[in-house]
């Protein structure tokens, strides 16, 4: 346990550090000025610390409203303890009413019933509802999680007495800081064990495991760098209550490792095993907060998994802003939106998907006049100022399913599927609001490989920084509105204002870029190159894959710059994955060298990420690299030298893939899966084109056959829709390009138009009009010796065609 007494920086920094001055609310640092910056700082003495936390910032504290009444009472928990609590019942009505159950906040070793009355006072006053606040046992006298397993016995209490209290059983919790943890933690353990929870609101929460950490530096969340000194709660502080925190295991080592495994995933919530089925979620960060980018971490894992989102950065403000509103706009503006989501929420089902549909023009002009708008002030803050949130339903409408919700007439967009994301850049439009959730529920689906769903870095990887960053918003909602081009045209007249915008910027940020600006120039570049990629027709993409190769090795050349953080470490894996897809066009080996073994056993290689990209084995998706380079070869094949050359690489590169085939490919043991269905058509396909490549075109071979069928034969075997779908365009392409039966052209056409409508970019329009235009040529040959090229066919007519 920490010294009662002893010496350290947890007291705030006097004055405000300078690293902090430009990232904070001018109102903030007056307040902070006036009343803190002149306060020597004094010894840690944690009970004395105890007496004064629930004052701690009661200058910025706002008056709060009266409620009908408030009393204490007490659960009784199955070890003979009276946990304390305290009930706060509104003034209108006589019950029962919907309960919301609030965390306090303190690091699980400070904090009361009194360290958030204000807060419980706003939400019951203004949502109506009642509101019992839990004081939960503090470490270290007591083991962790003890505080928080004793929250779970208050919901379990509440949820099985609710006529005890005159509530119903409509349940909400809330938190700040570790409540906020709390509820958080609740929420998977609620769902776990039947009892339905209808909101969760967690402001400024903690959600990472400090203590792997030795410094600030090693965290692998920006934010803890940016805001190592920020004032109220800084690096130092929160170690101190960390170490507070473990303080209170065992010193035995053998009931340590005991108490730890206990512990599990709770120490990191990130690392929670079951991400699916939470209650809709509220979680409000700070732009000043070491904690912020933890807290929008675990939002967008949320959002990975289907649920119900709301995140709000505010920025310029500490983490216990909300406890400010007296004096900063931010806190009150907190206040009111979560008294506001806890209104809309009280009658909804709990854990259940609200689905609004907007049918007139009254909702449309709601829209318009409430909007939501987002702004980058340029310094790494989001500025998000949302209007009219006693009305939030009517300009946000949400669904976490696959349910359409119609839109008003005025829209260009006939059905729509919705999530609530708050914290994005400039979503003013409609169709913006559209653009982007169709892309968090459609697009980023399709993109990703992964059948389980649990990883998908199309969101937590490129949407994140998109949040932040309007670039990389306007390149995203680009892309969005291209998938949508076939099937809604007028759609894409929005998308070339985003992709005009985004080129604009780029243009802009690049002559200045710096280690900041890195990444986001990295994801821009490659999300525009995705646009013309997906297309089916341009051959742009060429310019924006040569800009993000110049960008990396910009990037390396500035050993400053060359943190590899997780995010750029994908950016470096997509491109690779972009860069061998498009071999297939351009006949030519790579523009950067495959990444080396090394390379993927590096800290920040996500594998994860790997399998989301492939969905095949990497390292046999690379042999397209080398069967194209060896198509490079065969102009010099007149000249003897150069044919015995080709031969010999031809000859090699025929025992390398057999070597692959020998040693690394998955062995099938009892059902074969989707990826290994996958994996064999991609093999086969290969190999036919190994084929073609040395010896020509002609159908006749009996290698050419057997490639075919056994392409098509793992093609049936993968379900229609399957995420692993993108990765057949290249085999049934080469499978529809060297067949000539009427039953291998029906599977391939089958599949093509089931891809057509379940992938919806249109280069799968376009790589079945090419294998169409292959057939038809050759019907018109038959009977003669002429072979039909579909390699030509592509090359000539479709140049910017490539198999992604």
């Amino acid at each position: 346990m920490p010294s009662a007494t002893s010496n350290g920086h947890h007291e705030a920094l006097n004055p405000i550090h300078p690293s902090m001055l430009d990232r904070l609310d001018p109102a903030f640092v007056d307040m902070y000025n006036e009343n803190v910056a002149n306060i020597p700082n004094k010894p840690i003495d944690l009970n004395f610390l105890r007496t004064k936390y629930s004052v701690l910032y009661s200058y910025g504290t706002g008056p709060a409203p009266e409620v009908g009444r408030i009393y204490d009472d007490t659960i009784p928990l199955n070890d003979g303890y009276e946990l304390p609590i305290r009930v706060y019942e509104p003034t209108s009505g006589s019950g029962p009413w919907p309960v919301h159950i609030d965390f306090h906040g303190g690091g699980w070793g400070l904090g009361d019933l009194d360290t958030e009355a204000p807060i419980c006072k706003h939400v019951c006053a203004k949502a109506g509802v009642v509101v019992i606040d839990v004081a939960y046992r503090l470490v270290p006298e007591y083991v962790f999680p003890t505080g928080i397993e004793d929250s779970f016995a208050a919901l379990q209490y509440i949820h099985r007495n609710g006529q005890k209290f005159n509530v119903t059983q409509s349940i909400s919790l809330g938190g700040v800081s570790a409540g906020a943890n709390i509820a958080l933690v609740l929420a998977h353990w609620a769902r776990d064990n039947g009892i339905p929870i209808r909101l969760v609101t967690a402001n400024t929460p903690t959600i990472d495991d400090l203590a792997q950490y030795a410094s600030a530096s090693e965290s692998p969340f920006r934010s803890v760098q940016e805001n190592e000194f920020a004032p109220t709660l800084n690096w130092a502080r929160l170690v101190w209550f960390d170490k507070l925190k473990w303080s209170s295991l065992s010193s035995d080592p053998t009931e340590q490792e005991k108490q730890r495994k206990h512990i599990g995933w709770v120490k990191n919530l990130l690392t929670a095993p079951n991400f699916k089925d939470l209650p809709r979620t509220v979680i409000h960060t700070a732009g000043a907060d070491p904690l912020r980018d933890e807290g929008e971490a675990y939002a967008m894992k949320m959002v990975e998994n289907g649920n119900e989102v709301v995140l709000k950065r505010f920025p310029g403000v500490p983490h216990p802003f909300v406890k400010m509103d007296g004096a900063l706009k931010q806190g009150q503006e907190s206040i009111s939106m979560t008294a506001g989501e806890t209104v809309k929420k009280r009658s909804s089902p709990a854990n259940s998907a609200s689905t609004t549909t907007i049918d007139s023009q009254d909702a449309a002009d709601n829209l318009e006049a409430q909007p939501l708008a987002v702004t980058n002030s340029g310094d790494g803050e989001l500025d998000f100022n949302v209007e009219g949130l006693e009305d939030a339903e009517s300009w946000w409408p949400f669904s976490p399913t696959f349910e359409p919700v119609v839109s008003s007439p005025t829209s260009n967009v006939s059905t729509l599927s919705l999530t609530q994301l708050h914290a994005a850049p400039a979503l003013v439009a409609e169709e913006d609001k559209s653009l982007l959730n169709h892309y968090i529920k459609v697009v980023a689906v399709v993109l990703s490989r992964r059948d389980d769903h649990q990883s998908n870095p199309y969101l937590s990887k490129m949407l994140t920084v998109a949040f932040s960053d309007q670039l990389v918003m306007d390149a995203l909602l680009a892309l969005s509105a291209n998938h949508w081009k076939k099937m809604q045209p007028s759609v894409w007249k929005r998308g070339i204002l985003h992709q005009t915008n985004a080129l604009q910027s780029l243009g802009k940020l690049l002559p200045q870029i710096d280690s900041h600006t890195a990444d986001t120039a990295l994801a821009a570049t490659l999300l525009l190159a995705m646009i013309e990629l997906f297309e089916g027709t341009s051959s742009h993409w060429k310019f924006h894959l040569d800009g993000v190769r110049r960008l990396l090795a910009a990037i390396e050349a500035q050993p400053q710059w060359n943190a590899q953080s997780r995010h750029r470490a994908f950016y470096r894996q997509l491109y690779h994955f972009l860069d061998s897809a498009t071999t297939i066009s351009t006949c030519h080996p790579p523009l950067l060298e495959s990444p080396k073994e090394q390379d993927v056993t590096s800290p920040t290689y996500d594998h994860d990420d790997e399998a989301a990209l492939y969905g095949i084995p990497r390292s046999l998706f690379h042999f397209v690299d080398k069967l194209n380079g060896l198509a490079y070869q065969r102009k010099f094949r007149d000249d003897p030298v150069f044919e015995s050359m080709f031969q010999a690489s031809a000859s090699k590169l025929q025992e390398e893939i057999e070597q692959w085939s020998d040693e690394k490919k998955e062995p099938v043991t009892g059902k074969p899966s989707p990826e290994q269905h996958a994996t064999t058509a991609f093999e086969q396909a290969l190999r036919l084109r190994l084929h073609q490549i040395v010896n020509g075109y002609s159908l006749d071979h009996p290698a050419v056959k057997t490639c075919v069928e056994n392409i098509l034969d793992a093609v049936q075997e993968i379900r229609y829709g399957s995420p692993i779908e993108s990765s057949l365009v290249f085999p049934l392409v080469m499978a529809g390009g060297a067949c000539e039966d009427e039953h291998s052209i029906r599977i391939v056409q089958d599949r093509f138009l089931v891809m057509e409508r379940t992938l919806g970019f249109r280069y799968i329009y376009t790589a079945h009009s090419l294998i169409e235009r292959v057939w038809k040529e050759r019907e018109a040959v038959r009977g003669t010796d002429q072979e039909v090229n579909w390699a030509a066919i592509r090359y000539f007519n479709i140049p910017g065609l490539a198999f992604v």
